[in-house]
């Protein structure tokens, strides 16, 4: 079992349903790039993607026109499963 890749908080990831990662990360655009991190858990057809800075860093998500960006992916792919990953904090249960 592949471990799982590490998510950094505020920075832009996105999840893409496709078959055909390749397609994501074809789509350009001059203020970022597509890369892709890899599946999403065990599940086929479901991708992760880091949206990077022109010099390769990762973008934080204030920096980012989020409807633009998920609009650009699904006008240039025909995707229509493509949303932001909303990074979620989990609670630590009581011990009894």
């Amino acid at each position: 079992m592949a471990t799982p890749p590490t998510l950094l908080p505020g920075m832009a990831y996105i999840h893409v349903s496709t078959n055909e990662p390749s397609a994501v990360t074809s789509v350009k655009h001059q203020q970022w790039t597509l890369h892709h991190v890899g599946p999403v858990g065990e599940l086929q057809g479901e991708h992760l993607f880091e949206v990077r800075q022109p010099g390769g860093t990762v973008m934080e998500r204030s920096g980012l026109d989020e409807p633009a960006l998920l609009q650009k992916i699904k006008d240039d792919t025909g995707l229509k499963g493509v949303k932001m990953v909303e990074m979620k904090q989990r609670v630590k249960r009581d011990e009894f």
